[in-house]
């Protein structure tokens, strides 16, 4: 699809020659269950294949000439200003020229592509793996109004409430059939405990204190967050490596071949998630 504003300027993506994405067995939406190395449960997580992210990005119907964020209205290869004196969107200040230095190699081929991550947390239920916080992205080549709009955001993944160290304890109540393991059997997760009923198995009754002692429930939260934040952001650390080659439509233009080089400036968060990144005031009483 092309970039014109209105339906009627609407041009199919089978008219746009030989782009370099193949969407041949990719799939929307990943599920993986990986061992968290804090609380020693199990997580599913849920991923979106980024680069089918990024196609969506590129070829939203929505998007009209106006939304770019090039240096040039009419030359996306055009270099970042030397003499800017002002701070507004992503391609001012330090930050985006001193990058374009360093990262593009071939101009009038690639262009610098920012990355603007966000990442949010939510509470949508008592009895399910919740609350669940959703990492989102954004291209830097669409302006900071264009990127108000809620289509030109994609999920990336979601990273779902790890369970905590106790429910080991939890899970022996309910598997002994009890009349007291009743009600914890129906607010238990499918998987809880057992992750570190396995581990009482294989190394005794020390387990669950040795994890207990060695870590405190904070430091396991920050762990486990960041193994589930390595798993998502996996495919971006890829994009940044190797980039994307596009054929781009830009106000009314084709430019073939056209090479992105992705960076990361910022990342958007709020007070709880930016507090449990950096490890800073995650004890909350």
């Amino acid at each position: 699809m092309s970039y014109a504003c209105g339906r009627d300027n609407f041009k199919s993506q089978r008219g746009i020659s030989k782009h370099k994405l193949e969407n041949k067995g990719c799939k929307d939406h990943l599920k993986t269950e990986i061992v968290l190395p804090g609380s020693k449960s199990r997580a599913t997580l849920i991923t979106s294949e980024l680069y089918m992210v990024i196609q969506q990005l590129l070829i939203d119907p929505h998007v009209c000439p106006k939304d770019y964020l090039f240096n040039d209205k009419n030359d996306p290869f055009e270099p970042p200003s030397a003499d800017l004196d002002y701070i507004a969107d992503l391609n001012t200040g330090l930050r985006y020229p001193e990058t374009w230095k360093k990262l593009i190699t071939k101009p009038g081929k690639q262009i610098l592509c920012p990355i603007v991550i966000y990442i949010d947390g939510a509470a949508t239920g008592q009895f399910v793996d919740l609350p669940i916080t959703a990492a989102k992205i954004a291209l830097g080549i669409h302006t900071r109004v264009a990127r108000e709009k809620p289509y030109l955001w994609g999920t990336i993944g979601y990273i779902p409430q790890p369970t905590k160290v106790k429910s080991g304890d939890h899970r022996e109540l309910v598997d002994s059939g009890h009349h007291d393991g009743t009600i914890p059997y129906f607010e238990m997760l499918d998987n809880e405990g057992r992750v570190l009923e396995e581990e009482t198995k294989k190394r005794g009754k020390k387990a669950t204190k040795d994890v207990n002692t060695k870590k405190t429930d904070a430091l396991q939260k920050a762990q486990d967050l960041h193994a589930m934040l390595d798993h998502v952001l996996a495919g971006l650390i890829k994009l940044q490596k190797e980039g994307l080659k596009w054929d781009l439509i830009c106000n009314g233009r084709t430019f073939n071949d056209v090479e992105f080089v992705f960076f990361v400036p910022l990342k958007w968060c709020n007070t709880d998630e930016a507090h449990r990144l950096c490890g800073a005031y995650t004890n909350r009483t």
